[in-house]
């Protein structure tokens, strides 16, 4: 199995055969965990670091949806 996704500053891409074991929830808790923190940020006015938090849930967010679609 291969994923590509973008992360913050670049394009990951990752072949392994053992993404065929990892469950989607997996990578949807990071999403839940990036997002919690990009909030945070928010609340204290870090704009920057909330982007970037947001760059990387929207990347494990990608993982998830191929994972979903087996790509």
């Amino acid at each position: 199995m291969s994923i590509i996704t973008r992360s913050y500053d670049s394009i990951m891409a990752i072949y392994s055969p053992l993404l065929t074991f990892v469950p989607i929830s997996y990578f949807a808790s990071f999403v839940d965990v990036w997002l919690d923190l990009a909030n945070d940020y928010l609340f204290l006015g870090l704009n920057r670091d909330a982007q970037d938090c947001f760059e990387c849930a929207t990347a494990y967010s990608d993982l998830a949806v191929q994972k979903a679609r087996g790509l």
